[in-house]
């Protein structure tokens, strides 16, 4: 099973990002507050207090925090069974956290965009479908919140896994390996997926 959390942010909130970061382990707080807006740092630190929440909620110490780990794919990690995942755009933060699946979660604002401009992320194929199709910009953020998704599950992220993702049916090949798409109904302005393999 597969529990998803997502925290809708209001203006009333940034008046707590103080507070917020002070209840996150040193090391994190400190990387946090290195984040150039204010709106990043509200979002990551409430991200990571969801996911303490829900971890907690699993059987793991309050002071489960202190074992997330970064790998070398910038992945944050907990040593063990457990798989999670974070994503935030705009208002938005979630968390996904599976015992039996890898999972991979992506939100993105729907906001006009020169598709063309970024082709560098799309096969030619993918781009002619887009441009053809009667709402090019919501059939980019799909595609996108699905490759990234997959990319963050999978675990490297999309850097070199662009070209390496078909996606058919909401279900998606990367490395060889099957991955299953539902999309999360959040909110009209924005896309949501998650992405798992079991």
């Amino acid at each position: 099973m597969i529990q998803i959390a997502v925290l809708k942010i209001k203006r009333s909130h940034f008046q707590y990002i103080d507070e917020l970061l002070n209840l996150l382990p040193a090391s994190t707080k400190k990387r946090f507050l290195k984040l150039d807006q204010k709106e990043d740092r509200l979002r990551s630190s409430a991200a990571r207090l969801i996911l303490k929440k829900l971890l907690v909620e699993e059987g793991y110490s309050d002071s489960v925090l202190e074992q997330v780990k970064i790998d070398k794919f910038g992945k944050p990690f907990i040593k063990g069974e457990i798989n999670f995942n974070i994503a935030h755009s705009g208002k938005y933060v979630i968390c996904a956290l599976s015992h039996k699946s890898k999972v991979g979660v992506d939100i993105e604002r729907i906001k006009k965009v020169k598709i063309d401009e970024f082709n560098i992320f799309l096969s030619k194929k993918e781009a002619t479908e887009i441009l053809k199709n009667k709402n090019p910009t919501y059939c980019y953020f799909e595609l996108w919140t699905q490759k990234e998704a997959i990319g963050k599950a999978n675990g490297k992220g999309l850097g070199d896994l662009l070209e390496d993702i078909t996606i058919k049916n909401k279900t998606a090949i990367c490395e060889k390996l099957k991955w299953h798409l539902e999309e999360l109904n959040i909110d009209k302005k924005y896309i949501s997926y998650i992405a798992f393999n079991k």
